[in-house]
């Protein structure tokens, strides 16, 4: 399997791969994608799941209920069948992080998107922890300097 398109769907890119002998194809999202997705999906719905069970009267309650299923469920609707198909047709070799006639792209945003995309499926989860972690330690600082130093 050999990387033959990479085009940008509005929210990501989407990467087709085919066999060079038998001309099966394959879309799939990238693996950094992939792994985004589901920190994403499971860092909300632990949110989701925390501010509904900790309603200091009556629990979550049948609407509750619904929004936390609705959550997970969502989450693993999205995001499940991508992981199966990145483990049922794995890539072999080298994928090229540019192909031949890709060109630079102008927007930063979009820059940004594709470079966490190119990270594999634990190492994009790791980045965004990272950059997360680096911009609490940097308010940290800032509100270190401001209340102990500067007062």
């Amino acid at each position: 399997m050999a990387l033959s398109e990479r085009r940008w769907t509005g929210t990501g890119t989407e990467l087709r791969y085919d066999c060079a002998s038998c001309g099966y194809e394959v879309k799939l999202l990238p693996p950094g994608a992939v792994g985004s997705g589901i920190l994403m999906w499971v860092a909300a719905s632990t949110l989701v799941t925390a501010l509904f069970m900790y309603d200091k009267w009556f629990g979550p309650g049948v609407f509750g209920w619904i929004v936390i299923a609705l959550f997970w469920l969502g989450g693993a609707w999205v995001y499940l069948p991508a992981l199966w198909k990145l483990r049922a047709h794995p890539v072999t070799g080298a994928a090229p992080s540019k192909l031949p006639d890709e060109q630079a792209d102008p927007d930063p945003l979009r820059a940004g998107i594709k470079a966490i995309e190119r990270k594999s499926l634990f190492g994009a989860p790791l980045l965004l922890i990272a950059a997360a972690a680096a911009i609490l330690l940097a308010a940290a600082a800032i509100g270190y300097v401001n209340d102990v130093m500067l007062n």
